[in-house]
């Protein structure tokens, strides 16, 4: 029981030198730059190409969640067929 209280003892008194660590790190690290369509001075190039990828990542998670209502529309029809019921789900 005696090292117990140790071993907390040892994590208690090393919190405020992490503290005191992390702190530094934060307080010392460079300000985050943003690129230059993140402060307004694209080109509209650079606007169109950012534009086509977001519509880009926008159709994929449409596509996958079209995918995910398929299967599961799939598999709703396929328990009702071994089930004897062979009503279509509208």
């Amino acid at each position: 029981m005696g090292s117990r209280r140790g071993r907390e003892a040892r994590r208690l008194a090393a919190l405020p030198a992490a503290g005191a660590g992390w702190l530094l790190s934060v307080l010392a690290a460079p300000p985050a730059a943003a690129c230059a369509v993140c402060f307004g001075a694209a080109e509209p190039a650079a606007m169109q190409g950012l534009q086509a990828g977001i519509l880009l990542l926008l159709g994929m998670v449409g596509l996958v969640f079209a995918g995910m209502g398929a299967f599961l529309i799939a598999a709703r029809r396929r328990v009702r067929r071994l089930h004897g019921q062979a009503t279509e789900a509208p």
